[in-house]
């Protein structure tokens, strides 16, 4: 349990909640690694049994895969999954449709929320400060409706700014 892990030494951020002994789990392989640590497990049913929900892991990039080691990271899919490049991505089973420039470790940026979507797959960045560091230009970006915005559900399409968003 995590209190004997720390009393042997461990910090929480060295462990990985186990799969029980006793679970019911598929046998596939589809790694998967979740949590803040990263914990790998051999697939999403394993994950689940050691508490995970599906929100919170990614799909891992194969031991043996064949990637670049160039950093240009990049989030994919519906849980912002991180990876090194696209190459990492790739290899992890997405394609580049998937996936947005995310931004690069040790770049400072703004932390005020005023969501822009930027590029022909309108990735969603936290502010205009985000989506440069990620690659941006500005005009490449419209201003994103803020998720507790109120909003009417009627269709009626505008272009709104110079940037025709």
């Amino acid at each position: 349990n995590p209190s004997e892990a720390e009393a042997a030494g461990y910090a929480s951020k060295q462990c990985c909640r186990a799969v029980p002994e006793d679970a019911a789990v598929t046998m596939n392989y589809e790694p998967v690694t979740c949590g803040a640590n990263s914990c790998l497990y051999n697939n999403p049913s394993e994950a689940e049994a050691a508490g995970y929900a599906s929100k919170q892991c990614c799909r891992a990039v194969p031991e043996d895969a064949a990637v670049t080691m160039n950093y240009e990271p990049v989030t994919c899919g519906a849980n912002s999954c991180l990876y090194d490049n696209q190459s990492a991505a790739d290899a992890a089973g997405y394609t580049s449709d998937d996936c947005c420039n995310a931004v690069p470790d040790g770049v400072s940026v703004t932390t005020d929320y005023a969501p822009v979507t930027c590029g022909a797959k309108s990735c969603l960045y936290n502010n205009p400060s985000e989506a440069e560091a990620a690659g941006y230009a500005s005009k490449q970006c419209c201003r994103a409706v803020p998720e507790d915005a109120a909003v009417t559900m009627n269709y009626e399409p505008v272009t709104c700014g110079a940037n025709s968003c």
